[in-house]
């Protein structure tokens, strides 16, 4: 599997259609790719290596949440290289539970409000991806 500048993972088949027919056309450069499918997604990190330098992912999907999508990615990837940005539907008190696994766990390095627009997600995540990679 290869490794990506983006990876969108959330179960609502929808919005990852948005998701990459947005960042194809305003973003070319872009290496990108999307999950509708948490399993299938927690399977490719897992078994066959899919790395990215920026995730985004939906806290609330069914059979893996974002939290053990995160778990996954942390533990396959170097954390100080690799971003995971969860995002969710919550109500702000809820995200407010999640702050934790942001900050105790190391979890996620952001958690937005899914209520934005995906192309304001993606201008906070712009910067970070059109950084040099670092060197190894």
């Amino acid at each position: 599997m290869g490794t990506y500048d983006v990876v969108f993972i959330d179960d609502e088949e929808f919005l990852t259609e948005i998701f990459k027919h947005f960042v194809g056309r305003k973003y070319d450069t872009w290496r990108c790719t999307t999950f509708s499918d948490s399993t299938k997604a927690y399977k490719q990190i897992m078994d066959e290596g899919l790395s990215a330098r920026v995730w985004i992912v939906d806290l609330m999907m069914p059979e893996m949440n974002g939290a053990q999508i995160a778990e996954a990615i942390r533990s396959r990837q170097n954390g100080n290289e690799t971003l995971v940005i969860a995002y969710t539907a919550m109500e702000r008190s809820e995200m407010l539970r999640h702050e934790e696994l942001r900050s105790r766990m190391g979890l996620f390095d952001w958690i937005m409000n899914k209520r934005s627009m995906l192309p304001e997600i993606l201008l906070q995540v712009q910067p970070l991806i059109e950084q040099p990679e670092p060197s190894v």
